[in-house]
């Protein structure tokens, strides 16, 4: 079997297993979400959604990090340079200790800085119960922050798979954690926020310590490898991707905190069940672009340009699947939402159109990022997103006060389509060598 045939099917193979994983996952979610609400209420949940937003900012916060040393390991593994490989590993380890605890305590001091009550509108919630979940979620914060170079490691190894594995297997014992909460105990927030963030830690905790006696056993991070001086290296690609994070925070993580200020938790709650409904779509199309950032990294170095040329249709009639499937989620929302969530939140049809074109240019948008970040080619990424970032959040709150909570979704929407319509026309300049 040709080398290129041979990435091909490794590829494919983790395709397979993580369509697996994934389903298997939302189901999980899906189960997890009604059962949460019921346990709470319609506003503690939807303060619970707002704040955790905090936890999925770890790959936000390490400068890059953790997506630089992937391309970096997938070059240095490619050429045997298993010791540089080490050394790198050790030297990101530590600074993402260092970093984790820099922002963790950051974030948990902003609480008391800020009116956290009138900024998110939670005067039903006591301000103890605020402090103490800020609490929990910065030490989960910090201990997911250095975790995350597991991850990068997996994914530079082409073991994607093995990464929503473990994701799996924290829905699947936060599900039971929930069940135990609601036959033992009742309506019990910071019980609630316990079980969902210390499981996933455990779970990625005890995986390091297998991975890393076994096959990431030669790069398991040492104190003595650690060299700060060849960071650098790593910075120099990490602080683009850095940028792009910071731009993607803003971009796609504050839609809870402009919609609890202008409309309170509630539409929170209303706004995360849509747009759940609509993420099984933008979640196949993670699971399967995850394999082909490192994917496209290795035939970069190799220049392999018809392996590159050949994917990259396929990955855009993949697309093409994912409009359509989006397309009949909206037809279907209204029997979808009734069946799952009764009538405990209702979901308006304006807000599920926004949703339903934002998941639509988000995973077009999506497809083409994957392959500029395996690539390495951030330049034009950089300036997209600081664009995208210094406007969103104002041409959110603006649509917002003005149409309702769809505006706030229809200002994601506008900075999503440039960035999509960016990366489109630099991967066929880059892969093609034509912008159309």
């Amino acid at each position: 079997m040709k080398k290129k045939d041979q990435l091909t099917n490794t590829v494919f193979k983790s395709i397979g297993r993580l369509i697996f994983l994934r389903i298997g996952t939302i189901i999980l979610n899906l189960a997890i979400i009604p059962l949460s609400i019921d346990y709470l209420n319609s506003n503690e949940f939807g303060f619970w959604i707002t704040v955790s937003s905090i936890i999925t900012w770890v790959s936000f916060f390490d400068l890059g990090l953790t997506n630089g040393l992937r391309n970096r390991i997938t070059e240095l593994v490619t050429h045997n340079k298993i010791k540089l490989a080490k050394i790198y590993t050790s030297s990101v380890a530590v600074l993402l200790t260092i970093i984790g605890f820099f922002f963790s305590s950051i974030f948990f001091c902003s609480v008391f800085v800020f009116d956290i009550q009138e900024l998110l509108k939670l005067n039903s919630i006591s301000l103890e119960h605020i402090h103490l979940t800020f609490l929990i979620i910065c030490i989960a914060f910090f201990f997911q922050f250095v975790l995350n170079i597991l991850n990068a490691l997996l994914f530079a190894f082409h073991k994607s798979d093995f990464v929503s594995l473990l994701t799996f297997l924290g829905q699947f014992f936060t599900l039971i954690g929930i069940l135990l909460l609601k036959k033992f105990t009742h309506s019990n927030l910071i019980l609630l926020v316990i079980v969902f963030t210390i499981i996933p830690i455990l779970i990625n905790f005890l995986a390091a310590l297998f991975v890393f006696q076994s096959f990431l056993k030669p790069l398991k991070p040492n104190v003595n490898y650690v060299n700060f001086s060849i960071s650098k290296n790593i910075l120099t690609t990490g602080l683009g991707f850095f940028v792009i994070q910071i731009g993607a925070l803003i971009l796609f993580q504050t839609d809870n905190f402009v919609i609890s200020h202008l409309f309170g938790p509630t539409t929170v709650t209303e706004f995360s069940i849509g747009f759940k409904l609509f993420s099984f779509v933008s979640m196949l199309n993670f699971l399967i672009m995850t394999p082909y950032w490192s994917a496209f990294t290795l035939a970069w170095v190799k220049q392999d340009y018809d392996w590159m040329k050949k994917n990259l249709k396929i990955i855009r009639i993949v697309w093409l699947g994912f409009v359509a499937i989006t397309i009949l989620l909206y037809l279907g929302s209204d029997l979808i939402i009734d069946y799952w969530m009764g009538d405990k939140v209702q979901v308006s049809k304006s807000l599920l159109i926004s949703l339903m074109i934002y998941n639509i240019l988000i995973t077009f948008q999506a497809s083409h990022n994957y392959i500029v970040n395996g690539i390495g080619k951030l330049k034009l990424q950089i300036i997209l997103m600081v664009i995208s970032a210094v406007g969103n959040i104002p041409l959110s709150y603006y649509l917002g006060t003005k149409y309702g909570v769809q505006g706030v979704v229809y200002g994601n929407v506008a900075f999503i389509l440039i960035l999509g319509l960016g990366t489109f026309f630099q991967v066929n300049r880059l892969i093609l060598k034509r912008w159309i």
